[in-house]
């Protein structure tokens, strides 16, 4: 009996390595990567600071040179010393806040990054744990039929029917609730990072393959 239960052990053990498999591969990342995310921070960044430059392609008219006529002396250019100086000034004082900004900007980008991908290692963490919750529900589920049968023709108490009955559905909702967590936490990372990691419709679709009023 002892090896015979080992048996049927393994072959439980290795269908429910088979579930976990299947699952994951069909819920693998997809969408934007938060490298092609950074990149696309990154060009912001620089569109951003390069409107400094653009300001003073600008200022380069307030000191361009006069041109005046006078009947008497004929044409005559003058510059603007002052407008020179100003202009002067102005580029370098643009040009620091420009250095200053784009460190900001980039020192921002970084922590956002490092959060994103701490976000990202807690969903791929919870995503692990239900697909691990979802292999339990299974043998919940196949537990539940036997005892189900077993009340049927009298083999077994009701109090023990229903003991099986409650332990399976105490896994069946913690692992919707889980996976309804999962739901949530992907939406909020799709609207900080407009990325999409994946899809949890291949975990509700398994769950709900091992609901027990489909064998009442």
């Amino acid at each position: 009996m002892k090896s015979l239960n080992f048996k049927t052990l393994s072959v439980q053990t290795l269908k429910g390595c088979a579930i976990y498999l299947a699952i994951s591969s069909v819920t693998c990342l997809y969408g934007q990567t938060l490298d092609q995310f950074a990149l696309r921070e990154s060009t912001k960044i620089d569109s951003i600071v390069s409107v400094f430059g653009t300001k003073d392609k600008l200022k380069t008219l307030s000191f361009l040179p006069s041109v005046n006529y006078n009947f008497e002396t004929g044409i005559s250019v003058g510059f603007s010393l002052n407008n020179l100086i100003q202009f002067s000034q102005t580029k370098k004082r643009n040009k620091i806040e420009a250095m200053k900004l784009k460190s900001i900007l980039e020192s921002n980008l970084e922590n956002k990054l490092e959060r994103a991908e701490e976000e990202k290692e807690q969903i791929l963490f919870l995503k692990d744990e239900c697909l691990l919750n979802i292999v339990v529900l299974k043998h919940r589920y196949e537990l539940y039929k036997v005892a189900f049968l077993q009340h049927t023709n009298n083999e077994t108490t009701f109090s023990q029917y229903t003991a099986s009955r409650i332990r399976y559905l105490e896994k069946y909702q913690s692992v919707f609730s889980k996976i309804n967590r999962l739901d949530l936490l992907l939406l909020k990372y799709f609207n900080r990072y407009n990325i999409t990691l994946f899809s949890t419709d291949t975990l509700l679709k398994t769950a709900k393959n091992y609901e027990i009023a489909t064998t009442n």
